[in-house]
């Protein structure tokens, strides 16, 4: 993900509403539990201002979804928990072998 970022930003970076913005890869390990997970969204949300969270799983990607959709920040996710996707406020994507 970092060499990513790395590629992305030597091309001027992504373009989100209309302007070009840099790319900052930001981690944080919600140890595939819930309860981190919810501080870690709330974390990503509010102090780092993201629009874009990649999270591993279902149980921090659930407990997310509503400050994930408040703040309308687009979710890249691994899970396939129709509640992720169900209803849809905010895009989604899932990279599951089987997605929803």
């Amino acid at each position: 993900m970092g060499l990513l970022s790395e590629k992305l930003n030597e091309a001027e970076g992504l373009i989100v509403k209309e302007e070009r913005c840099h790319v900052q890869m930001i981690v944080y390990d919600d140890k595939y539990r819930a309860d981190i997970g919810r501080a870690v969204f709330g974390k990503l949300a509010y102090q780092d201002k993201v629009i874009l969270i990649f999270s591993y799983g279902s149980a921090p990607a659930l407990v997310g979804i509503e400050v994930r959709e408040l703040n309308k920040i687009f979710l890249f996710t691994s899970t396939q928990a129709q509640q992720i996707f169900q209803p849809i406020q905010v895009p989604s994507a899932s990279v599951s072998p089987n997605p929803v």
